[in-house]
């Protein structure tokens, strides 16, 4: 079976492509931010499969857009939905939100870095790690940093794809690999 990054790209893709310009952009993030935050939900995503849902999951995703960007849902994005419905699609909507700002942040010459840390980062420690990556990368690094106890010690850093473990946990978790060798 395939991971849900993979079969997510060609949608995210699909939809970067309709969006024109930055205003556009922003709008389809918001509506995939939201598309993706209702998918996580368990209510929601007990009837993910039932016939129709698309219908339901729009009229959920309209009045909260009517709230957030006072203008409900689009017809492109009423067409997005019904799509992913007949292609039975609606559990990747995290991935679709995910790689399509990653699609975004790409044209911009800027990565998103997904932090996880041991311990919080103070503001010092987040500056020197965006500086080594703005440095390593060549574009402008956000970071989103959260807190992982279970790592013990260290960060694991992912970002276009990429992924540097250096946490204990991870560190512990190769050597005994190492050792099964």
């Amino acid at each position: 079976m395939a991971q849900p990054q993979t079969i997510a790209r060609p949608y995210a893709k699909a939809v970067f492509d309709l969006a024109e310009n930055d205003a556009e952009q922003q709008r389809w993030q918001q509506f995939l931010s939201a598309a993706a935050e209702l998918a996580n939900e368990p209510e929601v995503m007990q009837h993910m499969h039932t016939p129709g849902f698309s219908t339901l999951i729009e009229q959920w995703l309209n009045e909260w857009l009517e709230k957030s960007r006072e203008q409900g849902v689009t017809e492109q994005e009423h067409n997005f939905l019904l799509l992913l419905e007949t292609h039975g699609r609606f559990a990747v909507l995290p991935e679709i939100a995910e790689t399509f700002v990653e699609l975004c942040s790409a044209s911009h010459n800027s990565c998103i870095a997904h932090v996880k840390s041991a311990q919080a980062l103070d503001d010092k420690a987040q500056q020197a790690l965006i500086g080594m990556l703005e440095q390593k990368l060549g574009k402008t690094v956000t970071l989103e940093v959260e807190e992982v106890p279970e790592l013990m010690a260290g960060v694991v850093i992912e970002y276009d794809g990429q992924v540097i473990n250096q946490s204990l946990q991870g560190r512990l978790q190769q050597f005994a690999r190492k050792l099964d060798d």
